[in-house]
């Protein structure tokens, strides 16, 4: 028998709301939803607990209870083994190549967006906050793709309501702690100008932000590198394991935010790797 080629999407979407909501559908718990994404927006909107079925979706009452296809718990299982693999982001990631002019502050806003997407365990390993399970089973009942979209930030000095820098210094007190011992005391206070000099005082700095703040564009890129690391390895795993579907190659692009040549240019590195 000839097999159905699906991209990985709509294999995904096929196996996570049509099929895997058929088990235990005749328990009842799902107060009416229809599919696997009732669970995802009834829970947001409602805040109501939802016993979920042996495969983390919602049970769909509208659908005839009973086993899920074969694919879509071959499928289940090669999304849950996803959390075996490990983060392999290379140390100097950078999503939007622009920032690597920008000195300290585009290294801060790199560090923002990563320590967003990632934690350090007591290992010292860097690990996603989310699991890459979770966000490939969001990515198939919601189908909501991170694009990454936004306009290289620029340099801009902080200034006060005449458009003059606003200027700083760090000062430092002598105290005492609870148990009486002297400790030295650093803060900063917005006082470096001298107003009758009409000049900044000595050892006082102005501030330089980036506009617009890029670190939410920096961690929509990182969910989508890791995303397609998922569906690639998704691909490479289901084909030649499924009973009546193959799967087509992951259409999902190097860095579409970036200009072609620059893609071109960039590795196709994953970001991910097996433990």
């Amino acid at each position: 028998m000839t097999k159905k080629t699906m991209d990985i999407e709509a294999l995904l979407k096929w196996a996570y709301c049509e099929e895997l909501p058929r088990a235990d559908a005749n328990m009842g718990g799902g107060g009416g939803m229809a599919s696997g994404w009732s669970s995802v927006e009834s829970y947001a909107q409602l805040l109501t607990v939802i016993d979920d079925n042996r495969y983390g979706v919602l049970p769909a009452l509208s659908i005839d209870p009973g086993e899920p296809h074969a694919d879509a718990v071959a499928v289940h299982i090669a999304v849950s083994e996803l959390d075996e693999l490990d983060l392999d982001l290379p140390d100097d990631w950078s999503p939007m190549p622009e920032l690597n002019a920008l000195g300290a502050h585009g290294l801060m806003a790199i560090r923002s967006a990563l320590d967003g997407l990632t934690i350090v365990d007591g290992d010292g390993h860097r690990r996603l906050r989310r699991k890459p399970s979770d966000l490939v089973r969001r990515l198939a009942i919601i189908g909501v793709v991170p694009d990454g979209m936004g306009e290289p930030p620029v340099l801009k000095m902080l200034t006060n309501t005449a458009g003059q820098p606003r200027w700083f210094r760090r000062h430092v007190e002598q105290d005492v702690d609870c148990f009486g011992a002297p400790v030295e005391r650093s803060f900063e206070v917005e006082d470096g100008w001298d107003f009758s000099r009409k000049r900044a005082k000595g050892g006082a700095y102005p501030k330089q932000y980036l506009d617009p703040d890029p670190v939410s564009v920096l961690s929509e890129r990182g969910e989508y590198d890791i995303l397609r690391a998922c569906l690639m390895a998704l691909c490479d795993e289901l084909n030649g394991k499924m009973v009546d579907h193959t799967v087509s190659p992951c259409s999902w692009g190097v860095s579409p935010w970036e200009q072609e040549n620059a893609r071109a240019a960039r590795s196709e590195r994953r970001v991910l790797r097996a433990g």
